[in-house]
Order: structure tokens, then C-alpha cells, then sequence
């Protein structure tokens, strides 16, 4: 997976090239941008503001919606780029952290804490997690406020309103998403302030219903710190091992995370971002539905911008598509197919 913003990050890399042709729109600050000094106009003689501008299907299209366009055809040819290169299966594991059966028995005394887990992740930066679901037991329906802090932080990074149910296993969406991306080692922490809380939460204490599933790339160790009742994070010189569960049970995912790879490497994909654009401009040229595309362009001369030539009488000419598949495989070897010379472990 790579991270959405990520992704955009990866644009403005390349730039488009006003036009001095008479009537052409006028290209945005955005569009123009090149942090790589590179414009799309470079990658083919084809790629011009003036072809796009007559082959794109709306023939009185505005210098903004024509500018939305410009950014579109970018977004979509970085977006084919990353997902050619990293094109592997990038799930690893999905478990609940409590599999087992629990019974409605045992429920623990409130008192003024701050009550959850510890999250202990690998020394990695390419793998990301997402708490998909927390799964709540409590013995009356109340409001919960869950709170997700990391330890580089003082204030918590997510929060979300809970309504528990009474004597109800109450499953409710997260999608939290834990990155060595935004944060350089460290702990995460999630849990509740359970200080003014009237309803109790039922411990997991029957049979093997407080064994976790046997996660792979992480580790949670039920945590208490007494005395906290504030939402911001605690001391964690503080915080004390317990063997009980507060009523929380989580799903989690995780996966393979390319995100870190490409932030750090964004012009190495460069090359292959342009002949992408520059491949989709063509196939617009070739498939315009326009009656004012440019008439001095033929299917031919595309064709030969797009496939190259090989004859052995005649210069060598390699087209767009093999140069962008020389870079995708390039970016694969670099990227994807290299050995593996460390692996982390979970603290």
C-alpha cells in the first residue's frame, strides 16, 4: 500500500509549459510547478498544451476546468505509475486481538485511570497498521471517549465518541492507521478515561477468552496509569502491566507499506511519470472524438511516438511505452525485488 498523501506528494514533480500559441488557455501555478525542472512538453514533441487542448472532448472548455483537466490527466498517470511499480500483494495479517469466547461475569470497579493498551510495533518503516474496529463490552449503555495517543505527542492523535451497548459485544468502525510514516519510534497508546464513567466494563476471565491471537508484527500489553484523568497523555513512567481487558477488543490489519520508500525517493519517479503522461496524451490525440484536432498530426506519426521503430534499415527509434517500461522495471528492482537485509522486532 502507499498512503493517499503520499501520493499526492508525487505531484508537481513535473510541470506543464505555457503555451505562446494564440487562444491557448493560461496554465495555473500548479500545473506550471516542476520541482524537478522537468516539463511534461519534454518527454514527446506531441505533448503540447495546443494537442490537449483540441483533442480533451469539451470544446469550450474554461481556462479553469481546463486546468482541472491538466491536473486529472497528472493525477491519474502517478497514480498507474505507483501502482505498476508496487503491484505486489501488500496484505500481511488481519486477527481480532481477542478471538475467544468470553463470558458476562466479571466487571471491573472504576476508579480515577486511564485504562487500555500499549501498542509495541517493529523497528520498521515499511509496514503500516489500521485498528479497524474496537469491539466494546460494558454492562449499560453510556458514552465512551476512546482515545489514540503516541508518545512523541502530548495530545491524543484520534478520538472517538463511543456509545456502548449494555451487555452487548458493540463493534464500532475505526480505521486508525498507525505509520512509521508520521512518526519515528515510539509507542501508541489506546484506551479510555474511565474517572466519571457509570458504566463498568466487563473483563475477559473465562477460559482462554484473555488469550490474544498470536499477531505477527505487533504486540498489546493491557496498561493502567492511576490517577490520570486528563485527555492528554500521561507519564509513562507510570504506567503499570495488568492482565485485565477494560471491555476493548480490536480488529487489526496490517500491511505492507511502500510510503516511506517513495517520499524518500520521489525523483526517482520522475521519468516514469512523464512518459506516462506524456503515453495518455497520445492515446487522447488517437482517440479524440474532436473535429478541430490538430489536422497535421497523423495516426502514424502517434503511432510511431507511441511504439518506436525497429528496422534494421532505418535509425532505431524506441517509443514511449518501452521507455516507460523500462523505468517501471527499473523502479521494481529498486524498490520492490531487492533482498531483504534487516528485519525489526517488536519491542
Amino acid at each position: 500500500m502507499i498512503q493517499n498523501s503520499v501520493k499526492t506528494s508525487l505531484f508537481g514533480l513535473i510541470g506543464w509549459r505555457q503555451s505562446t500559441v494564440s487562444g491557448m488557455p493560461t496554465v495555473d501555478a500548479t500545473n506550471l510547478a516542476s520541482s524537478s525542472g522537468l516539463m511534461f512538453q519534454d518527454f514527446s514533441s506531441l505533448v503540447t498544451i495546443q494537442n490537449v487542448y483540441r483533442c480533451q472532448e469539451d470544446s469550450a472548455i474554461s481556462d479553469i476546468n481546463f486546468n482541472t483537466f491538466l491536473s486529472n490527466l497528472v493525477k491519474s498517470a502517478t497514480l498507474k505509475v505507483l501502482n505498476a511499480v508496487f503491484s505486489q500483494p501488500d496484505f500481511i495479517e488481519n486477527k481480532v486481538l481477542y478471538p475467544f469466547e468470553n463470558d458476562w461475569n466479571e466487571k471491573l470497579t472504576n476508579d480515577t485511570s486511564f485504562v487500555g493498551f500499549q501498542i509495541n510495533l517493529p523497528n520498521r518503516k515499511d509496514l503500516s497498521w489500521s485498528i479497524n474496529q474496537v469491539f466494546t463490552s460494558f454492562d449499560a449503555s453510556e458514552t465512551v471517549t476512546l482515545y489514540l495517543f503516541h508518545s512523541s505527542r502530548k495530545n491524543p492523535i484520534q478520538t472517538k465518541s463511543i456509545t456502548v451497548s449494555q451487555d452487548t459485544e458493540a463493534a464500532t468502525d475505526l480505521n486508525w492507521v498507525l505509520s512509521p510514516l508520521d512518526y519515528s519510534g515510539g509507542k501508541f497508546y489506546i484506551g479510555y478515561l474511565r474517572g466519571a464513567l457509570t458504566t463498568q466494563a466487563y473483563n475477559r476471565d473465562f477460559e482462554s477468552a484473555n488469550v490474544q491471537a498470536g499477531f505477527n508484527t505487533l504486540k498489546l500489553i493491557p496498561i493502567k496509569i492511576d490517577g490520570h484523568n486528563a485527555a492528554t497523555l500521561f507519564d509513562v513512567n507510570d504506567i503499570k502491566n495488568t492482565d485485565e481487558t477494560y471491555g476493548l477488543n480490536f480488529d487489526i490489519t496490517a500491511m505492507k507499506d511502500f510510503s516511506n520508500v517513495v517520499v524518500q525517493n520521489k525523483s526517482k519517479f520522475v521519468n516514469a511519470i512523464g512518459y506516462q503522461v506524456a503515453a495518455d496524451v497520445l492515446d487522447l490525440i488517437l482517440k479524440t472524438v474532436r473535429s478541430n484536432r490538430i489536422e497535421s498530426i497523423t495516426e502514424g506519426q502517434v503511432l510511431y511516438e507511441i511504439e518506436g521503430l525497429i528496422n534494421p534499415e532505418l535509425p532505431r527509434s524506441v517509443g514511449l511505452l518501452k521507455k516507460l517500461s523500462n523505468e517501471i522495471a527499473d523502479l521494481k528492482a529498486t524498490f520492490v525485488n531487492e533482498p531483504q537485509l534487516t528485519r525489526g522486532t517488536i519491542g
